[in-house]
């Protein structure tokens, strides 16, 4: 073997050496672009996750607001047609009694007056 036949072959090494090295960078490139693929995406539905809640909850806060006020007028509502019920049956009352009274005071008055 020559000499030239030494660094021919010694230089043959080197390069495949370096190949070698090349490979495995871009293996390990590879790699962690893939991994950083996977994180982005992974906060991508993290991020679309928490936006989903965040309208479900607006949207259970919306629904509970609606509620606490129909809630407000239902009671307004129902006191309004018990007040309307009780003026009715008072002024149903005001009436018998006021017919009553004039029926009394008809009788009063057709009555001749006691002598003694």
């Amino acid at each position: 073997m020559t000499l030239d036949d030494l660094i021919s072959r010694n230089t043959l090494q080197v390069e495949a050496m370096r190949r070698k090295d090349l490979y495995g960078r871009e293996q390990l490139l590879a790699k962690i672009r893939g991994e950083t693929e996977r994180a982005h995406e992974l906060l991508d539905a993290r991020s679309a996750l928490q936006e989903q809640r965040k309208l479900a909850n607006m949207g259970a806060s919306f629904q509970r607001q609606k509620l606490m006020q129909a809630r407000r007028l239902t009671s307004a509502l129902l006191e309004a047609i018990l007040i309307t019920r009780h003026l009715r049956l008072t002024s149903a009352a005001i009436q018998q009694l006021s017919t009553y009274g004039r029926h009394m005071l008809m009788k009063s008055a057709n009555r001749a007056p006691c002598r003694k």
